[in-house]
């Protein structure tokens, strides 16, 4: 929308044939403002630092900022088979980060992902499935790292992610946008644990 902004503001100084008086120049602009201030970015976006990256670069970023964790990880994920990523998550426990996992139940039952859960569980860290009626998915897949660092795209952690699909990330350094990420994390439960919540199977 922002090109055609100097052509509605021409129309509204000079009038055009569906608005001959200039009589609605002050109301047009005033709309033109408020639809500016609308599309405005949020202002915790505007002060993160923001990176992209894509197909095997994933594992290597998502490894290397789990590397980097001193004191939390929050992980959001629907899809697990990457011993690299478990690997990683056990280390962090090791050296004393809190970490703590949601992960879609039906996947979660799946025999490589069942296999990588009860590994984490062994080294404590807290694995909370998620179930959801066979239509609908935990489909978040994101990581919070120290409050401060968020991982988040289409990338699964998983072998096929990693190494055949076309996949991409973006790595946020914003606490303002941690804390969002962080609040949806707390939310995600069960969806029998959502108290008043009726679901309808989707229409096809």
């Amino acid at each position: 929308m922002k090109h055609r902004m100097p052509q509605i503001t021409h129309w509204l100084r000079t009038g055009s044939p569906n608005t001959p008086s200039r009589g609605y120049y002050l109301c047009g602009l005033l709309l033109v403002h408020a639809v500016s201030l609308s599309c405005a970015p949020n202002a915790s976006a505007t002060n993160a630092d923001v990176a992209v990256f894509f197909r095997g670069d994933c594992e290597e970023i998502t490894l290397r900022e789990i590397r980097k964790a001193r004191k939390r990880i929050r992980a959001a994920v629907y899809s697990l088979t990457s011993n690299y990523v478990v690997d990683a998550l056990v280390a962090a426990r090791k050296r004393g980060v809190d970490v703590k996992v949601k992960i879609d139940r039906h996947q979660s039952e799946e025999a490589a992902a069942t296999t990588l859960v009860n590994r984490l569980r062994k080294a404590q860290i807290s694995v909370h499935t998620i179930g959801m009626p066979s239509y609908y998915s935990m489909h978040n897949k994101f990581l919070v790292i120290d409050g401060k660092t968020v991982i988040t795209g289409s990338y699964n952690f998983t072998i096929a992610a990693a190494r055949a699909n076309w996949e991409n990330i973006l790595r946020i350094r914003s606490s303002l946008i941690a804390d969002d990420f962080v609040r949806e994390w707390d939310a995600l439960k069960t969806l029998r644990e959502v108290n008043g919540r009726r679901t309808k199977k989707p229409r096809k």
